[in-house]
């Protein structure tokens, strides 16, 4: 049973439960029961609409349940409940792209679709699709993400083959280099010293066995640079066959990224022509309208009376 603040017993003062599968009202201190039709259908309604306006999602949506046991074809009703699952005071939040989530409310904008009169049929209709507009808003802004994501990982893994390629392509200099750059405890370069051994070597080597041995050593030294040439060549066209598969998935990545933020955006800006048209097109709204041009007529119509007297 619900409370329904504004509605005491006749007898005793007390707060009225609403009993929604017998349909009345049930005093929770004396125990009378008072017919739901003993209370006008406005008050009920005027409940809600304060509770609503309060914040109070759990007390209005009990009075628009309410109501729409008698009525289920009530418009405020069926938009209430609507509503309040959203946590939403009026529909003004519905402009806002970013915090509107429907998932929780699509049962309640399908009924509200389902049980409405045929000239409401539209305005939910409307909801139903900014629902689904701002679902693949999201969707495809979440798949930009994800993309994206990926793309900035393969990015890493291309510098990482470029900076291989790079040190690769100059390792071998670059030992030389450090052989050339490091020095013994003497202050003599290492490299110096290692040339002059080698030299020192050959020429001995040369006066015991002949011309012979500096030939075999200048094969072995040439046999040793080809190799690791061939090596060296085979490692860079590999990591440049990486770097080339690397850029082009970086380029597919962020063609297809462009893409679903450019329909992400198409989705955006259909949404907010949609929310837009359903905030001008309430119902309610238009209904206190023509009840002020009613009433606007009626005073012109008065005053020409007053007038023609």
């Amino acid at each position: 049973m619900t409370i329904i603040k504004s509605h005491v017993c006749k007898m005793c003062g007390g707060l009225l439960d609403i009993d929604l599968d017998r349909q009345v009202y049930v005093c929770s201190f004396c125990g009378v029961t008072y017919d739901y039709e003993y209370f006008r259908e406005d008050n009920v309604l005027e409940v809600a609409r304060k509770s609503l306006a309060r914040g109070e999602f759990g007390a209005a949506k009990d009075a628009f349940d309410f109501i729409l046991k008698k009525n289920p074809h009530d418009f405020e009703a069926l938009r209430g409940l609507f509503l309040c699952v959203n946590r939403w005071r009026t529909m003004s939040p519905i402009l806002k792209s970013e915090g509107v989530h429907f998932s929780d409310s699509l049962k309640e904008l399908v009924y509200a679709k389902d049980n409405c009169l045929p000239e409401h049929k539209d305005y939910f209709e409307m909801i139903c699709e900014a629902a689904r507009l701002n679902g693949k808003y999201k969707e495809n802004r979440l798949e930009a993400q994800k993309i994206d994501d990926k793309r900035s990982v393969e990015v890493k893994t291309l510098n990482y083959l470029k900076d291989e390629f790079m040190i690769y392509d100059s390792k071998f200099v670059t030992i030389v280099h450090q052989l050339m750059e490091k020095k013994t405890a003497k202050g003599e370069s290492v490299f110096s010293i290692i040339l002059i051994l080698s030299v020192t070597i050959i020429a001995f080597l040369t006066f015991l066995f002949g011309w012979w041995i500096p030939v075999v050593f200048a094969a072995i030294i040439i046999l040793i640079t080809v190799v690791y040439n061939v090596k060296k060549y085979s490692r860079l066209r590999e990591i440049q066959g990486s770097i080339d598969l690397s850029e082009s998935k970086i380029e597919k990545m962020s063609e297809e990224c462009r893409s679903r933020r450019a329909e992400a955006e198409k989705f955006l800006f259909r949404f907010k022509m949609q929310t837009k048209e359903i905030i001008n097109s309430d119902p309610l709204k238009k209904k206190k309208e023509d009840r002020n041009d009613d009433k606007k007529d009626a005073d012109i119509d008065d005053e020409e009376d007053y007038i023609g007297e």
